[in-house]
């Protein structure tokens, strides 16, 4: 591997692949990904070490059915802020558990949030509940038909 000017490893195919295969399925055992590639499990170990240790790998996790769970419905919520308080608004955004993603923008919306609910009506509350959070000055919401991706 390459190093950058941060000192980092460039990723090479191998990584790449690696990467590739934990996206899917973040279980797949190490001696299945070794196999697929052609190399060594330990190779795989070492790989993934080094990708941990550099920050490229953060966490593994998974991909859950919500409407399984009770989230069939999602929104994105475009938010202005009263100018320099974004830093004000965003722990109250962050620890919503109906949200979540929040996203800074520099362009017409400071923020962008995604939302969960289990409907409509409640997808409604959640935006009541932003729009009374202190120097948000105005809001949107564009409601998901449907995730392609």
């Amino acid at each position: 591997m390459d190093t950058l000017n941060n000192g980092m490893s460039l990723l090479d195919d191998v990584d790449l692949k690696i990467l590739d295969i934990l996206k899917e399925d973040s279980r797949t055992p190490f001696t299945k990904i070794a196999s697929m590639l052609g190399v060594s499990d330990s190779t795989i170990h070492v790989r993934l070490k080094k990708l941990r240790e550099e920050g490229v790998l953060l966490k593994y996790t998974v991909a859950l059915n919500e409407e399984v769970l009770g989230t069939k419905v999602h929104g994105l919520a475009m938010i202005n802020v009263t100018p320099s308080h974004i830093e004000d608004v965003i722990p109250q955004l962050t620890t919503n558990p109906r949200i979540s993603k929040v996203y800074e923008t520099h362009g017409s919306n400071d923020l962008i949030a995604l939302l969960d609910a289990g409907d409509l009506d409640e997808l409604r509350e959640l935006m009541v509940e932003i729009r009374h959070i202190k120097n948000i000055v105005s809001t949107a919401l564009t409601t998901i038909l449907k995730i392609w991706k």
